[in-house]
């Protein structure tokens, strides 16, 4: 199915940029029409220009935080408790989210949800935001009836989530700034007081003791070559950034956050909290084991 991209005005007059696989440009045309908002432009993307197209909003973008999905999680368990259809709670979210981002990722969800996919189906399609177990959850709570209960625990999730990496950023953050503290003070000295002492010895005619040798020897070495050093720190971060991404960097932090001794106790009892709540909610709702 073709992509087309598009530019809308929703009822406060500001501006949304998407995508949407439909049939037609007129398809797409109606379903923002009956999503609440004014079609300004609409065209069909090839390959490239799709390509070149997300890469550029992506750019642009910022990220969707856990809370704002936490809140995307809540209004729509509340939307749907209340009886509210899916299509018209995604819209009235859209129009009351003040995250560009999350704004247009519904927008789209919401496109493709009266395109005839289910709304699993339409997160899938945004692995960035949703993880697989959260759009398992979705389409498990979609074939169970009881969507709304599981947006509710996942909210409860997202909520969880960020308190745990409060707790986490609280207990790294002292040995983080110690780590500063004694970089900064070894910079200072192998820059600026060494090469004083140097001088001063020098002037002295003195034989400088081999320990002082080797940290002048040192000194001299980042002066000359601080660079690359800069490089090759900023090289290790990437390399270990885009590391922990993949499945075994993910492993690897997992097992160690697991191997804290009071942060890995904590972790461990929540996931298993989330695995015996979520399997039970499922269970009693007629969700077979295996699917569940």
């Amino acid at each position: 199915m073709p992509t087309y991209a598009y530019r809308a005005k929703d009822t406060k007059g500001e501006v949304i940029n998407g995508t949407m696989e439909a049939e037609a440009e007129h398809v797409v045309a109606s379903r923002l029409q009956t999503m609440g908002y004014f079609p300004l432009l609409i065209r069909h993307e090839t390959k490239t220009r799709e390509a070149v197209g997300g890469l550029l909003r992506s750019l642009r973008r910022g990220r969707v935080r856990a809370a704002d999905l936490a809140t995307f999680n809540r209004q729509m368990a509340d939307l749907l408790s209340a009886g509210i259809t899916l299509v018209k709670a995604l819209t009235i979210i859209t129009s009351q989210t003040t995250n560009e981002t999350l704004r247009d990722l519904v927008t789209q969800i919401s496109a493709d949800v009266q395109g005839g996919d289910t709304l699993a189906q339409a997160m899938s399609k945004h692995p960035q935001c949703f993880s697989k177990l959260y759009t398992a959850m979705v389409h498990a709570g979609e074939t169970g009836g009881m969507l709304e209960s599981i947006l509710s625990r996942l909210a409860d999730f997202s909520e969880t989530e960020q308190e745990l990496r409060g707790k986490v950023k609280a207990i790294l953050i002292y040995p983080m700034i110690m780590v500063a503290v004694g970089t900064t003070a070894v910079t200072i000295l192998m820059t600026v007081v060494m090469p004083r002492l140097v001088r001063i010895y020098s002037d002295l005619n003195q034989t400088l003791p081999t320990i002082t040798q080797v940290l002048i020897t040192i000194s001299t070495f980042i002066g000359s070559y601080w660079w690359a050093i800069l490089l090759a720190i900023a090289g290790l971060i990437l390399a270990g950034w885009k590391f922990v991404r993949t499945e075994e960097g993910k492993t690897l932090v997992d097992t160690w956050l697991l191997r804290l001794p009071a942060l890995g106790s904590l972790i461990q009892r929540r996931e298993i909290a989330r695995f015996a709540r979520t399997f039970g909610a499922l269970l009693r709702n007629g969700v077979p084991i295996l699917p569940a």
